[in-house]
């Protein structure tokens, strides 16, 4: 191996190790190996031409050398990658203009954003968040005091916070809200004790013997969430719709919509308050107790394999009901079958985001931890919107495994501490490019460390 200085298309002179070797025909050939940064910061760094001496072999480098180098230490930098598009949000801003009482004692927007980015990248409660911070740049500075604080913060403008998200997601991402997919699911607790949310229920996860909370969500067509309530333990799923909605007409302003739900929410009441609400809806109806007449329209010969054979995932039957009498039956069918994406969606929460808040008690907290889950939805969910724009497969969790790989090595060189950057994977190199991000040196001094 040997060091080579090579000019940019800008004229900008950057070393580089490479190394040398013969191809098929005894051609010698040079293989690009990684770059030193940058002539001038290499000439006037006596740790990095020592480095440099190291990796290539030369010998000049003497015992004393190598020993001036500490063992390694791993440091994670996705965070800051994700940081972009937390920064298209213009959450710093948003959180930094926020009444609160003692909030120039700690950076709230940096606090937050630490939890959002950690339960995308590596979830884990609030105490081992504080705990391993060290394995994150530039976030040693926080306490955990600032996180419980920070909880407290979201928990108290839940509303306000759901508001301006989905009014950034519009102007930004030019987001069309007409039809919604709204779903309930149950998150439960490693606890017998009950309080005014954690109340025992009927448990989608099949936990008869834990307090819940009931959560109410409604997503977007592609997935990402618009907004979502809590609901003590002991609600029924048809009880909370209406609650819902009413919030998120105030909340959204949203004046013309299609709903669309499972039969859990389809009865009399809440389809007659979805009317008078101004909102369209699309809902699975049970057809046990319907009467003779309508079972034998459903029924008939005609039309009804026309339907089913088209689609065999029904298991069982069930039919569809829609205030959209304009709507085309494969229109209501399709926009029905998307119900999927909701359904995926509190999967990723339950696993990827790990939303269970099993380390908070009181009513605050739970909440708190919720909107932080809620925020590192959807900047999961949108980021996986704007990579699916260039490409096919992807998915939520090869998103997180991506950030979360995104590391350095620090060592310290004669007492100068550097990051030597790991390699990043093609994947992982088109997450920074659709972030507007850049790839870091793949040595660079930590002060100088940027994306």
């Amino acid at each position: 191996m040997f060091l080579k200085v090579v000019k940019s298309s800008q004229g900008i002179p950057y070393v580089y190790v490479v190394d040398g070797y013969r191809d098929d025909e005894g051609k010698v050939r040079h293989k690009y190996l990684f770059s030193l940064g940058r002539l001038d910061d290499f000439i006037n760094s006596p740790s990095f031409r020592k480095l440099a001496s190291l990796i290539t072999g030369q010998k000049e480098v003497e015992k004393e050398i190598a020993a001036s180098i500490s063992e390694g230490e791993l440091r994670r930098y996705g965070h800051l990658v994700l940081k972009k598009l937390w920064d298209r949000f213009r959450l710093d801003e948003y959180f930094s203009q926020l009444d609160v009482k003692g909030k120039r004692e700690f950076d709230i927007a940096k606090a937050v954003f630490y939890m959002v980015s950690r339960h995308i990248i590596e979830s884990d409660s609030k105490l081992g968040m504080y705990e391993s911070k060290g394995r994150y740049i530039n976030q040693g500075d926080l306490g955990l005091n600032h996180l419980y604080r920070a909880l407290d913060v979201v928990s108290e403008r839940k509303e306000d916070i759901e508001g301006y998200l989905f009014e950034q997601n519009k102007s930004l991402f030019n987001m069309t809200v007409d039809v919604v997919f709204y779903d309930v699911t149950t998150i439960y607790f490693e606890s017998h004790d009950e309080g005014i949310l954690k109340r025992y229920g009927y448990s989608k996860d099949g936990k008869i013997n834990r307090v819940q909370v009931v959560m109410g969500l409604i997503v977007d067509r592609e997935g990402r969430p618009i907004g979502f309530d809590i609901f003590s333990g002991n609600t029924f799923d048809g009880k909370t719709l209406e609650v819902f909605l009413e919030r998120m007409k105030e909340r959204f302003k949203i004046e013309r919509v299609i709903i669309v739900a499972d039969r859990g929410i389809n009865s009399r009441v809440n389809l007659l308050r979805l009317r008078e609400l101004g909102y369209s809806y699309i809902v699975g109806m049970r057809l046990k107790g319907k009467g003779r007449e309508f079972l034998d329209e459903v029924f008939k010969e005609e039309g009804y394999r026309e339907v089913t054979t088209e689609d065999e995932r029904f298991d069982g039957y069930y039919a569809i009901q829609t205030s959209e009498r304009w709507m085309k039956a494969e229109e209501v069918i399709g926009a029905y079958h998307d119900l999927w994406k909701i359904e995926e969606s509190f999967r990723i929460m339950k696993s990827n985001l790990e939303v269970r808040p099993v380390f908070h008690w009181t009513e605050r907290r739970i909440k708190g931890h919720f909107v932080v889950c809620f925020i590192a939805f959807l900047l999961l969910r949108t980021l996986e919107v704007m990579l699916r724009e260039k490409e096919e497969k992807v998915s939520s969790e090869r998103i997180k495994e991506a950030l979360r790989e995104m590391v350095v090595t620090e060592v310290s060189i004669e007492g100068k501490r550097c990051y030597l950057k790991h390699k990043l994977n093609e994947f992982q190199k088109r997450i920074i490019k659709r972030l507007k991000a850049e790839i870091p040196e793949n040595l660079t001094v930590v002060e100088d460390f940027s994306i």
